[in-house]
């Protein structure tokens, strides 16, 4: 069996000691990657009794054999291969969330709105929210990984669009 060669794997000619840097010490920083921080990072791990003495300025000049060793095997350029290969689709998953939220809520939501429809100081708001907003209280949000926020607005777009591509698959 082939096996498929990734740009962040070992090269033939690259070094078993400058390989696990590059992947234990460069890659793991993603945006805060350098080669400044991948050297701190490394003497602060193999050495700290060296970390602790070393003033921070001294990491400025990192020795010349690491911008050697970072040039011949092009750790820049894997690196962003690496990224690139490891990026969520954020856009993925916020259309999952938005779906497993729907399944989830879809009755309580409309045994919501019909109480809502029923009730003469809510009549108007929740006749508002069916046609606006596909039935969804605009007050309704969705965290996903507490980083991203999705509104009510944001679902009902979400669910749009997935309308829409499954009627493009199937049409």
């Amino acid at each position: 069996m082939d096996t498929i060669e990734r740009a962040w794997d070992q090269r033939e000619d690259e070094p078993g000691d400058w390989f696990r840097i590059f992947k234990d010490y460069y890659l793991p920083l993603g945006s805060e990657r350098s080669l400044r921080n991948a050297f701190e990072f490394y003497i602060r791990v193999e050495s700290p009794e060296q970390y602790v003495d070393l003033d921070p300025d001294n990491f400025k000049n990192i020795p010349q054999h690491w911008n050697s060793f970072a040039d011949k095997f092009e750790w820049a350029k894997r690196a962003l291969a690496y990224d690139e290969a490891t990026q969520i689709n954020y856009n993925e998953v916020i259309v999952n969330q938005v779906l497993d939220y729907l399944r989830n809520n879809a009755m309580t939501a409309a045994r919501a709105l019909v109480d809502a429809l029923t009730n003469d100081r809510t009549r108007v708001q929740a006749a508002n929210a069916i046609l606006n907003r596909g039935g969804i209280p605009e007050v309704s949000e969705v965290n996903i990984r507490s980083a991203i926020t999705v509104t009510a607005d944001d679902m009902a777009e979400a669910r749009k669009r997935v309308e829409d591509w499954t009627q493009n698959k199937s049409g």
